[in-house]
């Protein structure tokens, strides 16, 4: 029944045109095809030269992956019956959409579902294409007795897909601009309003963790404390998690930063941390002042 459904695949890519070329071949590799794929890229730059795959469509949004998802949203129509939001730098199993489709033909109160991150180089310094890939090749699909749903309080970005009849008029939050950190969290939970949210084994993958493209310390280390109190404001996160994560960065970033790792700039982020403090007493905090440092 899974087999029927209509999935889109939408990724937002900037500055990594490397990664993004790749999923014309991870698309060709999946056992059930989408009904559309979508890149959504700021500039044209952010795509290989002379690329034109047939079956992938290109569009160009405002620089900011809620800005780039929610411009690939806002192309589907109601045939669409699951949208499945990746990274770039995400390497799926060749299961992966027929596994999702069987998981919300199978559970109809799930709405939103974080896929299992078998390896994440988010953490380190990066995992290589041919660890990842060589990896993801052994995967083995999970047996429908074995598949595990597990409520969680918002999806994980790289690897996540949505019920498209639940998203509604819900989009990301352009507010949170640049990468866009916790917009995965934001909108997982306002469309969790009409269902289950939850994190499963049943589609998989290896997250590469590419550092390219990523912004600035200062603008992350911003956007550590902005966001979280964005989103409590909107009630879309609950108080104790978005305090522990604000305490938790501001802690990691202070006790590393003589010490850093070398693919994080820890100073730069505990600068940042300051200046949203700052303006969070002086009344002046907004997600969108990260783009003045």
């Amino acid at each position: 029944m899974g087999e029927s459904m209509n999935i889109a695949v939408v990724i937002a890519s900037t500055r990594r045109p490397t990664e993004l070329a790749r999923w014309a071949e991870h698309i060709r590799n999946q056992t059930l095809a989408p009904s559309r794929v979508i890149f959504a890229i700021a500039r044209p730059e952010d795509l290989p030269p002379d690329f034109n795959v047939p079956g992938i469509e290109v569009i160009q949004a405002p620089l900011g992956l809620p800005a780039q998802r929610n411009a690939a949203l806002n192309l589907l129509d109601d045939t669409t019956d699951l949208v499945a939001f990746y990274d770039d730098d995400f390497v799926p199993a060749a299961f992966s959409l027929e596994a999702m489709a069987r998981l919300f033909s199978d559970h109809p109160d799930v709405v939103a579902a974080s896929g299992h991150v078998v390896l994440d180089g988010i953490g380190s310094a990066g995992i290589s294409y041919e660890v990842a890939s060589s990896l993801v090749a052994s995967l083995k699909p999970v047996a429908p007795e074995a598949v595990a749903l597990v409520p969680i309080d918002g999806t994980y970005g790289c690897n996540m897909a949505f019920r498209f009849n639940a998203i509604g008029r819900e989009r990301f939050d352009e507010r949170l601009p640049l990468y866009g950190w916790l917009e995965d969290v934001d909108f997982s939970n306002r469309v969790g309003r009409n269902g289950a949210v939850v994190r499963t084994n049943a589609f998989m993958g290896v997250h590469q963790g590419v550092k390219l493209g990523r912004g600035p310390g200062r603008q992350f280390g911003y956007s550590q404390i902005a966001n979280p109190l964005h989103l409590r404001g909107k009630q879309s996160i609950r108080a104790d998690h978005a305090y522990q994560l604000m305490a938790r960065n501001i802690l990691m970033n202070h006790l590393r930063m003589f010490w850093p790792e070398p693919w994080i700039d820890r100073r730069g982020r505990a600068w940042g941390n300051w200046v949203a403090l700052w303006h969070k007493l002086r009344g002046r905090l907004s997600p969108e002042r990260v783009l003045e440092l």
